[in-house]
């Protein structure tokens, strides 16, 4: 069985990239939510921020389902 990771991207539309890295948080869930919802607060007037919380086999699998971003 494969074990879920979890990312979060952050998306500046203004900028047309991410603002960084994908943040990892393995299987730590509740440390990943945590982190999401105060980037949600953090950016909550800015509307060209997106905010994305992942949960994925691994990151090489984010970049090809989220390759968007």
């Amino acid at each position: 069985m494969t074990t879920i990771q979890h990312f979060i991207l952050v998306f500046d539309h203004s900028k047309g990239h991410l603002t960084g890295e994908p943040l990892e948080y393995g299987q730590d869930s509740e440390s990943a939510l945590a982190r999401y919802s105060e980037l949600e607060e953090e950016f909550r007037s800015n509307t060209n921020m997106d905010i994305v919380l992942i949960g994925s086999d691994s990151l090489d699998t984010v970049k090809v389902t989220h390759a968007n971003y």
